[in-house]
């Protein structure tokens, strides 16, 4: 073998250890660095399970929240009365103060003060005309 031939097996050599050294240190940075993002996405998973959590807690107290408003609407429905069954007027002609004593009526029923100052005027003294 003459000593060129052997100079560029050593330098094929030298080149190929090289690459085996860049190969090594690449693979061991790859690695570093996936282990990072494995611990970056295990710290994000732990958190998304965190927010989970709470947000189940939240769902589970307006549940119950519905449930205790769903319930005191039911019974507020149920004990509801209607007032008014049949018209207070019928084609009737009335004069005034039998109009105001129907209102009268009419606003007690209701829960409403009929004793406060009526601004209206009083009824004449004649008698009202009937059909």
């Amino acid at each position: 073998m003459s000593r060129w031939q052997i100079g560029l097996l050593i330098a094929a050599a030298l080149i190929l250890g090289a690459f085996k050294i860049y190969d090594k240190g690449k693979d061991a940075g790859r690695d570093q660095a996936n282990a990072a993002y494995a611990k970056l996405l295990k710290e994000a998973q732990d958190k998304v399970e965190a927010k989970n959590a709470a947000i189940e807690q939240i769902a589970l107290h307006q549940l119950a929240a519905d449930q205790q408003r769903q319930s005191t609407h039911q019974e507020i429905v149920r004990e509801s009365t209607k007032f008014i069954d049949r018209p207070v007027y019928r084609n009737r002609c009335m004069d005034a103060d039998g109009l105001r004593i129907l209102d009268d009526i009419a606003a007690n029923a209701h829960g409403q003060n009929s004793a406060a100052p009526d601004d209206r005027p009083a009824a004449p003294a004649q008698a009202a005309t009937r059909p």
